[in-house]
């Protein structure tokens, strides 16, 4: 359950001054597909509604979206956070899912040359990593139309 304060408030009286008191609530999103929506460019929404049923919505443009996905993916649990991680990668565009996999091999093969010391094994795993995350590197630089 979320809080969300009973009134609005202004900077000067503060979320927790006298009267106001967050008030209990349970939160939802959804993105929104309704004309109002539309026209306003509204990408998602959060619906907070109390036990007696009354809520209130905050609707996000893109812009506004953006903004807080950051501060809401450092604030989840590690297997929401994994969860996700799917969602964004296969959102991504074929050259950013490249430049993230050449990323990726390149820390592996350090982490590898690091952690396994068998002579034959780790060359041959750090130089397939590495020729990997090249190949990949120079496709993400290729220009889109050669």
């Amino acid at each position: 359950m979320g809080y969300m304060s009973n009134q609005w408030l202004n900077r000067g009286q503060g979320l927790r001054n006298r009267r106001y008191h967050p008030v209990p609530v349970s939160v939802t999103c959804d993105k929104p597909s309704d004309a109002w929506s539309r026209r306003n460019e509204v990408k998602i929404q959060f619906t907070a509604q109390k036990p007696d049923r009354e809520y209130q919505t905050l609707h996000l443009t893109q812009a506004e979206a953006d903004k807080v996905a950051s501060a809401v993916v450092s604030a989840m649990t590690q297997a929401a956070a994994d969860k996700v991680a799917a969602t964004v990668v296969s959102a991504m565009s074929h050259e950013g899912r490249d430049k993230l996999l050449a990323d990726l091999l390149s820390t592996l093969a350090v982490d590898l040359k690091k952690r396994v010391r068998q002579p034959g094994r780790d060359k041959l795993l750090e130089g397939l990593l590495s020729a990997l995350a090249v190949d990949l590197k120079k496709r993400v630089r290729r220009p889109a139309n050669s």
